[in-house]
């Protein structure tokens, strides 16, 4: 039985996280539900424990961990590299309208596709026999 929820919308957002543990120092996250976590750390630890901390994890947004992945960072970096091996001159190429396109249609297959893997302890709640 799980009780005394810590965390936004308490119980409801706890239920939603995608991934649980009760290690509070958890490197490798797989429980994908709270009865799963408890279930894993009892194999593990012994069935004598009566209560335990479950903890609540979510996927870090892509937009928090990588700020530069936009169009036109993208066009730049890309842009440089090519200037600095390819140019006649000390002008600086130029993104165009169809660069910045294609980047952005970059851009959007990859916040589509791309899983994040880093999470954050977002809730938490006490487990009990």
């Amino acid at each position: 039985m799980f009780s005394d929820f810590h965390g936004l919308e308490g119980e409801a957002g706890f239920k939603a996280c995608e991934l649980y543990s009760c290690d509070d120092d958890a490197e490798t996250l797989t429980a994908t539900t709270p009865e799963e976590a408890v279930k894993d750390y009892l194999d593990e630890a012994g069935t004598g424990l009566a209560v335990l901390n479950v903890y609540g994890y979510r996927r870090r947004g892509l937009d928090e961990i990588e700020p530069a992945l936009n169009p036109e960072h993208i066009v730049e970096e890309i842009l440089e590299a090519l200037d600095e091996e390819y140019s006649g001159g000390d002008e600086s190429s130029e993104a165009t309208p169809a660069m910045l396109k294609a980047a952005e249609a970059l851009v959007a297959a990859i916040r589509a596709d791309y899983k994040v893997w880093q999470c954050e302890r977002t809730h938490s709640a006490t487990w009990s026999k």
